[in-house]
């Protein structure tokens, strides 16, 4: 159901897994969720990683995480969840249909013909908030039940990420079409507690030391952020405040020393709560993270994990990416690339995340999951790593990671950048027509002809955007041919 890069799992030794298994069962002692939520949802839990023939329910729902509504044309990213799915299975969705994408899904990239379900949008949610929506939407709900009982073995739903209303619905599911389903992802506490950047840091100096952590503390207020604020820029050049389950960068805010210290504590006060409320923060929300910002970073590698049920062995490190910022804001992600970093630091910085995925599995977590670092010092000889945050969920390097193994049978062995792409001459275009545009150099898998894939594109039409990823006999080779796809998108619309 999923196609994983072909690797082997990551050894432990007895004596290091039996401390990696105490240290969780210290995390799960202390939230009694961990217990709780295991046993309501026990029937729905993947005991095994399907094999190829089962069916599967795609959603990416990622409606939990914060401030992303303000992510240009997010409302069609659930669309993404198409190249993973295959002619048995179906994607549900909030988003219109996209006029010649199941072709060029079939036709270009050899991926089958998925069946979509559009889901009505519930009236008090977010608009890409499928699962919450499916509840009442009881044409949505008959379609799928009535897809379900056409399969001839057990269902699963393959979420984006485990919130609690992926669970909910997986249960509602099961009564409804009469059949065995699983869910391929994380309980919801442990979906929660990953993408939790000041629990993630606690996991972290447990596993492996304070030094691999950023230096962060929890703030619950104005006043108490602002006055961790001026501590911190005491003796850093920048801190940043965080939400906690933020993404993509978009909860983030940098505040530079003299910005910070040249305030009264009443001005600091006002700008901090000028940002909670650009944030759309409130009291009762979770705490806020005071960071200090690092300044000689040498490069932020992307650590990619498939955790599999507990029962089949250690997590599968399936790559190391180096990510990619858009210049202006450096701490969004604009991509990524396989890194280029020399392979002593690739193996010291999986072997750290390797132990943090354990730690994770045996809390519960199944599926997708990815570690950000970055790697402080003055040169790579003598590095420290330093993992930021979790990304319990799919995301932009997984996503094409995933579809290269589907296309090539191992990402590895075919030269590959991811990035977004936006540029206002593709407002309006709608993507068949961007299709046949583009057509001669759109890969196609039936001859290997062509250099381009997309993806994303639902966001095409409002907004002139969509995922790229270009193909090369070197990384430099498709990193060139970013630019001339930009040029050849400028010259054709």
């Amino acid at each position: 159901m999923i196609v994983l890069t072909p690797v082997s799992p990551s050894p432990l030794h007895e004596a290091e897994d039996a401390r990696l298994r105490s240290i969780a069962r210290s995390f799960s002692e202390r939230d009694d969720r961990f217990r709780a939520k295991r046993e309501e949802y026990a029937e729905l839990l993947p005991e095994t990683t399907p094999g190829a023939d089962v069916a599967a329910l795609h959603v990416d729902d990622f409606s939990v995480i914060p401030h992303l509504q303000h992510i240009l044309a997010v409302e069609q990213y659930p669309s993404r969840a198409f190249v993973r799915a295959r002619d048995c299975d179906m994607v549900a969705g909030t988003f219109a249909p996209i006029p010649g994408y199941p072709d060029y899904l079939s036709g270009h990239l050899g991926l089958g013909r998925s069946t979509y379900c559009r889901v009505s949008p519930a009236p008090d949610k977010l608009i890409y908030a499928t699962f919450a929506a499916l509840f009442e939407d009881d044409r949505a709900q008959a379609e799928i039940a009535a897809w379900a009982r056409d399969r001839s073995d057990e269902v699963w739903v393959h979420p984006y990420m485990g919130h609690e209303w992926v669970w909910r619905y997986a249960r509602l599911l099961a009564q409804h079409c009469g059949r065995s389903v699983r869910v391929l992802g994380p309980l919801p506490v442990i979906t929660e507690r990953a993408n939790d950047k000041l629990w993630f840091a606690e996991v972290v100096r447990s596993v492996l030391a304070p030094e691999n952590a950023l230096a962060t503390c929890a703030g619950r207020s104005p006043e108490e952020i602002a006055r961790l604020l001026h501590e911190m820029a005491t003796d850093s050049p920048r801190v940043a405040l965080k939400l906690v389950n933020g993404a993509s960068g978009m909860g983030t805010g940098i505040f530079a020393q003299q910005e910070i210290l040249g305030l009264s504590p009443q001005s600091l006060q006002a700008r901090v709560t000028a940002w909670l409320s650009e944030m759309e923060w409130e009291p009762d929300d979770q705490p806020i993270s005071v960071e200090r910002w690092e300044t000689n970073v040498l490069g932020s590698p992307s650590v990619q994990l498939w955790l599999p049920p507990i029962g089949e062995g250690t997590p599968l490190m399936e790559g190391i990416f180096d990510q990619l910022f858009y210049p202006e804001q450096e701490h969004v992600f604009l991509g990524s690339v396989p890194s280029r970093l020399p392979a002593p630091v690739r193996n010291a910085v999986g072997e750290a995340c390797v132990r943090i995925g354990r730690v994770f599995q045996y809390l519960g977590y199944v599926g997708r999951c990815s570690f950000d670092t970055i790697l402080c010092g003055q040169d790579l000889t003598t590095v420290t790593i330093k993992l930021t945050e979790c990304n319990g969920r799919w995301g932009g390097t997984s996503t094409p990671m995933s579809l290269m193994n589907r296309l090539f049978g191992d990402y590895r062995t075919q030269p590959y950048i991811s990035r977004d792409f936006v540029d206002p001459c593709l407002e309006g275009v709608p993507f068949d027509a961007f299709a046949r545009r583009l057509d001669d150099i759109l890969y196609r898998r039936s001859n290997g002809r062509g250099w381009a894939i997309v993806y994303n594109v639902g966001c095409l039409q409002p907004a002139g955007k969509l995922d790229i990823l270009t193909l090369g006999d070197t990384l430099e080779a498709a990193e060139q041919r970013q630019e001339e796809f930009r040029e050849l998108v400028r010259s054709r619309f």
